[in-house]
């Protein structure tokens, strides 16, 4: 089982409000968003935690109550203890950014998880949603082991490894002029409003506005913030202009915003990001355990 870090950490804040609407905005989510995390993470537990009364107000079952006393050092000390763990009980956290569920992609990572254990027996593996301006941050603090990224990172403290390759897609609003297309190819898309944000680094941006295809200027970008895909995906569904992504950042599509392959463009390798300090035998059995599964995390990826 992999106990989804964020899922936790929302269900903890959820148990302190009782109400969904405050642990929603102090957690800067939508309600909804907040009640698919606590959903999953009854899943992966296996138990009911809480029961929803009118108005959004929520009763803490006994196993959730039981959780909530839990989650509570483990949250409190989560970077503490896992700097301080070596060899034994080593927890390694993985980051992924995006904020959907992707059972294949958990699928994946249990296959991961089995071959790390071969050379590791006591290492465990954790899934955290990681914020698209956080990556470089959560990775050089701790808070995240390996970061799994569209490209390599450029910084001098941060080691890539080239793991899988994949095709990218476009996201369009449906009452936009593509909005009936069945497929583009990159000739249709090259030349509209393309959304990036210009707060995110180069080497993470650049391959969603389609610079490995012509200068920057050239492209009609438009700047926006975006914690999230589910935020960009807002934005497309507002029309303000159509986005690429990743397969694997699909999750959640509103209602209104279409996915479509992207075809003519060189495929995009994804790459998990470590920090150059960190020479732990486990880090490098799940590194090696990611290049093994490279066929299997691109079809995940593709799914």
């Amino acid at each position: 089982m992999h106990l989804d870090l964020d899922c936790a950490e929302s269900f903890a804040v959820l148990a302190q409000e009782r109400h969904y609407g405050r642990a929603a905005a102090r957690l800067h989510l939508t309600s909804p968003t907040l009640t698919k995390r606590i959903q999953r993470l009854e899943r992966q537990l296996g138990v009911q935690l809480l029961l929803r009364g009118p108005g959004g107000v929520v009763a803490l079952t006994a196993g959730g109550a039981r959780l909530a006393v839990e989650l509570g050092p483990l949250l409190a000390h989560e970077v503490r203890v896992r700097r301080a763990s070596r060899g034994r009980g080593t927890t390694l956290v993985v980051g992924i950014p995006h904020d959907g569920d992707d059972d294949t992609l958990d699928e994946q990572l249990a296959d991961v998880q089995r071959l790390v254990r071969l050379e590791n027996p006591d290492v465990s593996m954790l899934r955290r949603r990681t914020p698209f301006p956080l990556m470089t941050t959560w990775l050089l603090d701790g808070r995240v082991d390996v970061q799994l990224t569209a490209g390599p990172v450029r910084h001098a403290a941060i080691r890539s490894t080239p793991i899988a390759a994949v095709s990218r897609i476009v996201a369009v609003g449906r009452r936009s002029a593509l909005g009936e297309a069945a497929s583009l190819a990159v000739d249709d898309v090259v030349d509209l409003p393309l959304l990036y944000d210009p707060g995110l680094p180069a080497d993470f941006m650049e391959p969603f506005w389609l610079a490995d295809v012509r200068p920057a200027a050239q492209a009609r970008l438009v700047g926006i913030v975006a914690r999230d895909s589910r935020a960009v995906l807002e934005h497309v569904l507002r029309d303000v202009g159509v986005m690429v992504l990743l397969p694997i950042q699909a999750a959640g599509v509103p209602p209104g915003v279409r996915l479509l392959p992207l075809a003519g463009l060189p495929p995009l390798v994804l790459h998990a990001a470590t920090r150059m300090s960190d020479r732990r035998a486990a880090v490098r059995s799940l590194l090696d355990a990611l290049r093994s599964l490279r066929g299997g995390m691109a079809e995940a990826a593709a799914g």
